[in-house]
């Protein structure tokens, strides 16, 4: 399914600058507690050696802070039903040269 792909295809150049991040809701397992109210923004963020660039789930508007100790994944995962974080565990580089632009 193309179109399927699309929808499930991020900008990854709008997530590595930092962008606030709506979870859908679902109905009939509403989330009643504290993280239905908070905001949660996507960002890229360098690995420890610098040698990787990861997506993370943060719970600011400057992406410093992470949802979690694993970058924001577990936190993606839980509210997103069981979905993954794209390149929260792979990442978004090759060996390739990319524009900075």
């Amino acid at each position: 399914d193309d179109e399927e792909e699309e929808e499930e295809e991020w900008e990854l150049e709008e997530m590595a600058q930092c962008a606030e991040y709506n979870f859908e809701n679902n109905n009939n397992n509403r989330r009643l507690d504290a993280e239905e109210e908070a905001n949660y923004y996507v960002g890229a963020y360098c690995s420890e050696n610098g040698g990787n660039i990861y997506l993370g789930l943060f719970t600011e508007e400057s992406c410093s802070q992470f949802a979690d100790e694993y970058g924001g994944r577990e936190t993606f995962t839980t509210l997103s039903y069981g979905k993954s974080l794209p390149y929260s565990a792979s990442t978004m580089i090759g060996t390739e040269c990319m524009s900075c632009k």
